[in-house]
């Protein structure tokens, strides 16, 4: 049996400083304060956040129900919102006053200009997730 070898690269906490500048720098657009506010908040991966439906998050428990994960024993754990990932998602969850618990949180929408105030609904496919935050 052959060992992988581990990684020498060790993480490194954001300061206070650096998380503030950063919610700072995502102030003026919404997808992303609602993405960042919730990957610093809740640890969850990119794609967790990218394949995040309506119905694994609980706004009266102040719940967020974990999708299908990279390990298996992450899938379906239930995540307490602290109060900065609650008001992020009660602040986008505004902006799809509609949406069905099947959909998207972050809803594909190729050149829709989801981050607007005004984004062009024509464009926005809740049935699917959003690609990546590139043009964010």
């Amino acid at each position: 049996m052959k060992f992988e070898r581990e990684s020498d690269h060790i993480g490194k906490a954001m300061t206070e400083e650096q998380e503030t500048g950063l919610l700072a720098a995502c102030e003026s657009n919404p997808l992303l304060r609602a993405v960042v506010s919730l990957a610093l908040n809740t640890a969850f991966r990119k794609n967790e956040i990218r394949m995040l439906c309506w119905r694994q998050i609980d706004l009266i428990q102040r719940t967020l129900t974990v999708g299908r994960t990279k390990t298996e024993g992450g899938s379906g754990r239930t995540i307490p919102l602290n109060s900065v990932a609650y008001a992020a998602l009660v602040r986008w969850a505004s902006r799809f006053p509609e949406a069905k618990s099947e959909e998207y949180v972050f809803p594909s929408c190729e050149a829709a200009g989801i981050e607007r105030e005004h984004p062009d609904p024509e464009r926005i496919d809740p049935g699917r997730p959003i690609k990546s935050w590139r043009s964010a």
